[in-house]
């Protein structure tokens, strides 16, 4: 059973981030974190330094999540100290929490109506009372109370020893600061508050989007930066208060800057395209330095803005080039013993098989089974292709890829394709070892350098190589052999030389009988004296010739 809630919180939680979308950038989980914008929650709450008789704490918790729609939700609670825990909430999701480590003394009351159940420890019950209600209620009921606190988005609660020294012994409720108190120790969920910062922006440029679906009351924000360009946008009802040295203001709300009135007032709506366009459009400029959402429920929220840092450009491990918002990353390698991992920047040859694993982090330890069930690449450039891809899944051990999958591909059937780089996008979904319940689609993506194999070109000619020449060489040795022989044979049987002998006026061959033939006489040149007795006579009649010129 412990399994199934766990992995119906997954659910929620994974069905959520795979709906997020934004158009102005990807955002990032920031809540509880320090970065160049921070936001806190105002909430309702007091401390003293009571303690019962066996020196028990009492500490009433109320729960708020940014999410308050069908789902689940899970936190894990340790108790350093014996105490008494009072849970309320007012979130409609089913709560599920695991007490580890409880301390012998440790009492666990829910009050009605709150969906929360726990593991590990027995809980009973307290009357369905809020606020100051409840607080009276543990008073009369313990003699006292030691805390009341709101936590935003909790997932681990700590409970240690109450060590500050309260100001008034009697616990009254007013706004604070959960900073203020050191008796808990607090890890919250980040996505209560995301943002997105661009440090190349030339200009100070701030976005703070507070969707209509958020009840928020006062929004306090403190800006360090000098010739600041704010657009705060929030639901109806939302007064701005801002503090800051040179600051331009776009608004759709109240906004009192330096205790003074300011403006304009504009319809804008909480769509973040719609957002971008405006602040563009009435300040003139095309970038921004950085977008934050707040997404929970408070009356009073503190924003700062702070310096950006430009960080220094050092040689550093590269970053894995993955999509880290639902705690799945994919990682390539080289062979099928997934020993290191490619550097992204790495080049593979488009005929190589890769191999590809894709790893999620979930809550605890429940083991989860991740299955593949399709992929693609997508070019990048001006005229961007996307192909669907074959896959093989590859095997795994159990025990050395826990929640995780592994297959291989290659980039073969691309050869026609220019090089290029690509995204790598797989469709994957969670499921339950040995069961149907599944999560819906998600899609992680990691990027990949393909490059083209090279093929030589085709030669026309005919190359021959060591044994092709020696066999050209032999078989011509090996002919003028069996000519000669042939010629010394026909010598042999007729008796005439096989020779061939060239004449004054012609060509004779003597010694083939086809050319036995009578000779015709060749009649000589004169000598001078027959010649000039020759001129002598011109014109009379040639004698015969003699016999001597026969």
């Amino acid at each position: 059973m412990e399994s199934i809630t766990a992995f119906l919180a997954l659910l929620m939680c994974l069905s959520a981030a795979a709906s997020d979308t934004h158009s102005i950038c990807e955002l990032d989980g920031i809540y509880g974190a320090q970065n160049a914008i921070t936001v806190e929650a105002l909430m309702e709450g007091c401390w003293t330094s009571f303690s019962t008789k066996d020196n028990r704490e009492v500490h009433i918790i109320n729960l708020q999540y940014t999410q308050p729609t069908d789902g689940h939700i899970i936190m894990s609670i340790v108790s350093e100290v014996p105490a008494i825990l009072i849970f309320t909430s007012t979130v409609s999701p089913n709560i599920y929490a695991n007490v580890k480590q409880p301390a012998h003394d440790l009492n666990i009351y829910v009050t009605n109506e709150t969906h929360i159940t726990f593991f590990g420890v027995t809980m009973q019950t307290a009357p369905n009372l809020k606020g100051s209600e409840l607080l009276d209620w543990a008073i009369q009921t313990f003699g006292g109370v030691t805390s009341f606190t709101k936590l935003q988005d909790a997932v681990n609660l700590t409970v240690t020893k109450n060590k500050a020294v309260a100001v008034s012994p009697a616990c009254q409720l007013n706004l604070e600061s959960l900073k203020q108190k050191t008796v808990f120790k607090v890890e919250s969920k980040k996505d209560a508050v995301q943002s997105c910062f661009f440090d190349s922006s030339p200009d100070e440029l701030h976005i703070i989007n507070i969707p209509d679906s958020v009840t928020i009351g006062n929004v306090t924000v403190d800006v360090d930066p000098s010739k600041v360009k704010l657009v705060l946008r929030g639901p109806i009802g939302t007064t701005w208060q801002v503090t800051a040295k040179d600051a331009v203001l776009l608004s759709n709300n109240l906004v009192l800057i330096n205790n003074m009135k300011a403006g304009p007032m504009r319809n804008i709506s909480d769509d973040a395209s719609e957002i971008k366009q405006h602040a563009f459009t009435y300040y003139n400029g095309t970038s921004i330095s950085s977008y934050t959402e707040i997404r929970f429920n408070s009356p009073t929220i503190k924003v700062k803005i702070g310096l950006r840092e430009h960080p220094a450009v050092t040689d550093s491990p590269p970053m894995k080039s993955t999509t880290q918002s639902s705690g799945m990353y994919m990682e390539l390698f080289n062979s099928s013993d997934y020993a290191s991992p490619m550097d992204p920047s790495t080049q593979v040859q488009a005929n190589k098989k890769i191999y590809a694993q894709i790893s999620s982090h979930v809550h605890g330890t429940l083991n989860m089974m991740i299955e593949v069930q399709e992929c693609l690449v997508r070019s990048k450039g001006l005229q961007a292709v996307e192909w669907r891809i074959p896959f093989k899944h590859e095997p795994c051990s159990p025990n050395g890829c826990s929640n995780s999958a592994r297959f291989s591909f290659s980039f073969d059937v691309f050869q026609h394709l220019p090089s290029n780089s690509w995204d790598l996008e797989c469709r994957i979904r969670h499921c339950l070892t040995n069961s149907i319940h599944c999560t819906p689609p998600m899609l992680v993506r990691t990027n990949v350098q393909v490059t083209q194999t090279y093929l030589p070109p085709k030669n026309s000619c005919l190359e021959f190589g060591l044994p092709s020449v020696l066999g050209v060489a032999f078989g011509g040795f090996l002919i003028g052999v069996l000519l000669i022989g042939a010629l010394w044979f026909i010598k042999i049987r007729t008796g005439y030389p096989a020779a061939v002998g060239i004449g004054s006026t012609g060509t004779l061959l003597s010694g083939c009988p086809c050319f036995l033939t009578k000779r015709r006489p060749v009649p000589t040149n004169p000598s001078p004296s027959e010649n000039s007795s020759a001129n002598g006579s011109m014109g009379s009649t040639q004698s015969t010739p003699t016999s001597s010129m026969a």
